[in-house]
Order: structure tokens, then sequence, then C-alpha cells
């Protein structure tokens, strides 16, 4: 998430650094379980109930935090769509579906028979194209391999 401006303050700090939904879950589920772990560890050391349900309480606080955030986002702004990474590889492209446009530093997806190649950047490998298939633009420096 790049655009967190109209976002209320405990969501844009429980959610500081994250840009996924798949990564507020973890996030969530990692708290919930440190929790856990505070559960069966603290007695051992503390030997205190007291402290225990300190440390305990304040993480399940946090991943309630985090719930909260989650929820907010779901509800309101949505998540978009996951940064592409560099380097990853294209998609298959199914039968009668056009290809997609390829980023700079990333291979090509394979498209099927019927289908149109996707355009490829400077620089980066295009996509193996069936038989009767429409292969991809390349642009000056790009291989259609």
């Amino acid at each position: 998430m790049k655009n967190t401006k109209g976002f209320p303050l405990y969501v844009r700090l429980g959610l500081l650094g994250i840009h996924s939904r798949r990564g507020a879950l973890i996030q969530f589920w990692t708290a919930v379980g440190v929790s856990l772990l505070l559960l069966i560890v603290v007695p051992g050391i503390s030997h205190s109930f007291f402290w225990t349900m300190v440390f305990c309480g304040s993480v399940l606080l946090t991943a309630k935090w985090y719930w909260s955030a989650i929820q907010w986002v779901d509800a309101h702004a949505g998540w978009g769509p996951a940064p592409a990474s560099p380097g990853a590889a294209g998609g298959n492209v199914a039968p009668g579906a056009e290809g997609g446009n390829v980023a700079p530093g990333t291979a090509g997806g394979n498209v099927a028979p019927g289908a149109e190649g996707g355009n490829v950047a400077p620089g980066t490998a295009g996509g193996n194209v069936s038989p009767g298939a429409v292969g991809g633009n390349v642009a000056s420096g790009g291989s259609g391999v």
C-alpha cells in the first residue's frame, strides 16, 4: 500500500512497512504464536501468574491491533495490487487471451496457441510462443526467444 494518507493513525502505525494483506496476516499470526509461546515460557522463568498474563496480554493486544487495521483496510480502502517484484517471470497466458506487458528485468510468460503475446521492454527476454500464436513485440535490446 503506497497511499495511506486517508487512513486513521492506528491503521497507518499498525501496518507500517506492510505492503500486502498477506504480510499483515503473517504479522497477526506471528503475534498470536508469540503470545502462546510466552504462555508456556514465562511461567517457567518468573513463576508468576501476573507476569505471564501481562506479557501474553500485551502481545495479544498487539495482535488485536493488527486485526483491527486489517479489517479497516478490507472495509474501506482495499489492498490494491501487489507490487511486481523485479526479476519475476511473467505468467502463462490462456488460449484466446492477450498477453500482458512485461517490465524490464523480467522474463515474459508462455503464450498458448491462438493467443497474442505481450509487449516486451528493452533488456528482457520474450516469452515462448506456441505454433499458431502471434509473438509479442520486442523493443530494441530485447530478445524474442
